[in-house]
């Protein structure tokens, strides 16, 4: 009985994070890319939205290892 209802409220939750974290943050910046570059009508639920959310997230990812990778961030006083 209760695990019924753990299940079900689990799945609910989870439901809702997928959605948030795949709505929101792949296919929201992939539809605003999308719909600058093609300058025209794109589906928002479409893969092409998904595609450029994803090589959008991909180059934040890249850019933020090598802003690092050359900065001194993160490194101790005295280090050389």
């Amino acid at each position: 009985m209760f695990g019924d209802v753990a299940y079900g409220l689990f799945k609910a939750v989870g439901r809702v994070l997928i959605e948030v974290v795949v709505k929101l943050l792949i296919i929201g910046p992939g539809y605003l890319i999308a719909r600058f570059v093609t300058r025209g009508d794109v589906d928002p639920d479409g893969a092409h939205c998904l595609v450029c959310g994803l090589l959008f997230w991909g180059a934040v990812v890249v850019t933020s290892y090598l802003f690092l990778g050359f900065s001194d961030i993160g490194e101790r006083p005295g280090d050389f």
